[in-house]
């Protein structure tokens, strides 16, 4: 912070000095006049104001200069993806409601993932890195922070009932108003799952594919006469690592 002080020029025949506390001018007599005026209530060393700025975009706030230029928004991003962004808009009271209604993760995903919908603490996936834990909540207002774990659990579901192992998402959106404007921007370190049991690759058109590393086995039958076989009904219990016995 730079102070600037307006003085009055003394009188060419008049001693003064400058006290280096309240910058103020003083006649100058002796020692003593200095004293006194060090003294007084009125003499005290100018306070430098407060730092104060806040994040436009996620609302962060800063009292330090040098936290306020160091500050790595997590809803912002870099030009180059800003501009690949696949652009969602928040869902209307109305959308929101009737995906509070849906049953099926696969049924929400694929909902708003063909809508472009943001859902917020639904829709999309948000996966939050350890640096940025403590803006959770802030998250949840664009997405479902479940992140991994709801990917598997819906590449496992989507697998058993015969589908295939894989699920394309985009790899960086930018949530717009309804004049256009940017309100956030989900970047890949948020929306790429980091997990050990998937796999994620980069698909042209700022896409990425996600899949199981370990699917589970599905069960099959190649003829309807062995749904009565023994034989093949042992070959699929929990005993043999199946999740649960087969059942007509």
């Amino acid at each position: 912070m730079i102070y600037i002080y307006v003085f009055q020029l003394p009188k060419l025949s008049e001693r003064v000095g400058l006290c280096h506390r309240c910058q103020g001018l003083l006649p100058y007599s002796n020692i003593s006049t200095w004293k006194l005026h060090v003294s007084k209530a009125n003499c005290e060393t100018p306070k430098a104001q407060p730092f104060q700025s806040k994040c436009e975009t996620c609302g962060t706030e800063f009292t330090r200069a040098s936290r306020a230029e160091d500050h790595n928004c997590p809803l912002q991003g870099s030009e180059k993806e800003r501009e690949a962004a696949t652009v969602f808009t928040i869902a209307s009271p109305k959308q929101q409601s009737e995906f509070k209604l849906m049953n099926h993760d696969s049924e929400v995903f694929l909902q708003g993932l063909s809508g472009r919908i943001i859902v917020p603490d639904i829709f999309p996936v948000i996966s939050v890195p350890d640096k940025w834990k403590r803006y959770t909540l802030l998250f949840k207002r664009y997405g479902n922070v479940r992140g991994g774990e709801f990917y598997k659990e819906m590449l496992k579901e989507k697998v058993k009932d015969g589908g295939d192992n894989a699920i394309v998402i985009p790899k960086s959106i930018s949530i717009v108003s309804e004049t256009c404007e940017e309100i956030a921007f989900l970047s890949p370190q948020i929306l790429v799952p980091r997990s050990k049991e998937l796999l994620c690759q980069d698909l042209a058109d700022n896409e990425v594919i996600i899949s199981l590393k370990n699917p589970p086995t599905r069960m099959l039958f190649s003829q309807e006469s062995e749904l009565y076989d023994c034989s093949v009904y042992q070959r699929y219990i929990k005993k043999n690592g199946m999740e649960h016995n087969p059942h007509l």
